[in-house]
């Protein structure tokens, strides 16, 4: 039988040869998921032998990976803002970038405020459940069109203990679906990318996470543009709303944000990298 040392560096070099992203951190993730052990546990005992019972499965995942299905998919799991998350094929792998937001909304409220968000395009219930866990005072309403979404969020919701503070909702947001004047805080990582993008993200993305979370028509707009409505509707006086977008669409969406006449306020926020990522908008 062969160590573990050995393992992750047979896998990585198999995953090299197929060209799929991170092939080592992959390597690693996918053994302690066979293993039932965290990546530290791996390199801790890396000189451990590889229980040979457990070579079939790893196997079938070292497989599937080759041929590009996301790892987050195949150990069913992401860590977003410090906390691990229940992922599968029906919602989209929660993203670093996305944490700002929850960054964003913590330099608004303090943690103990009590107010009514408002979540569209929940996904994996990411973004909810960490502002339920960042505001333990605070109520969501989280909205989907996907059931099957839906289910892997309230999974989540359940794992972090916050069931009781999230509402889920299974609607098309394009719609009015939530009050109007309910919520002080309005979220959303929305379907963004056009047509013309899709076709250059990696196979990762385009070929396994689900298409309806990702494509937008308009150039990538449409799902933003239509949500703005209901966003400035359902806000209270003051109330302030994040979006994600991408980079090359701060332009159009502002100038859209601005024929709001309720809007006192409209900005495309900087991620980390200095894209261009979030449409900030706050109601007179």
């Amino acid at each position: 039988s062969m160590y573990l040392w050995e393992i992750i560096e047979t896998v990585r070099v198999r995953l090299e040869l197929a060209e799929v992203d991170s092939p080592l951190l992959s390597a690693e993730l996918l053994l302690g998921h066979i293993l039932k052990k965290d990546r530290l546990y791996i390199l801790v005992h890396i000189k451990e032998e590889f229980p040979k019972n457990l070579e079939a499965d790893l196997e079938l995942l070292v497989n599937r990976r080759i041929l590009g299905e996301p790892v987050a998919y195949l150990i069913q799991n992401k860590e977003f803002f410090g906390r691990d998350f229940f992922v599968n094929k029906h919602v989209l792998i929660p993203r670093p970038e996305t944490e700002e937001i929850i960054e964003h909304v913590k330099a608004f409220y303090s943690s103990l405020d009590a107010f009514i968000f408002v979540d569209f395009g929940t996904g994996s219930g990411n973004i909810s459940v960490s502002l339920a866990k960042e505001f333990p005072n605070a109520l969501g309403i989280a909205v989907d069109i996907s059931l099957d979404a839906l289910f892997v969020a309230k999974e989540n919701a359940q794992r972090h203990n916050v069931l009781e503070q999230i509402l889920f909702i299974q609607a098309d947001f394009r719609k009015p679906c939530v009050q109007n004047e309910i919520a002080r805080l309005c979220v959303s990582n929305p379907p963004y990318i056009s047509e013309k993008e899709l076709l250059k993200v990696s196979r990762e993305v385009s070929a396994f996470e689900p298409h309806g979370a990702l494509y937008s028509a308009d150039n990538g707009c449409s799902h933003v543009k239509e949500l703005l409505p209901y966003c400035t509707a359902l806000l209270q006086q003051e109330g302030v709303c994040f979006i994600e977008i991408a980079y090359e669409q701060k332009e159009e969406l502002l100038d859209y944000a601005q024929g709001f006449q309720e809007l006192k306020e409209q900005a495309v926020l900087e991620d980390l990298s200095a894209h261009d990522r979030f449409l900030f908008f706050k109601k007179k």
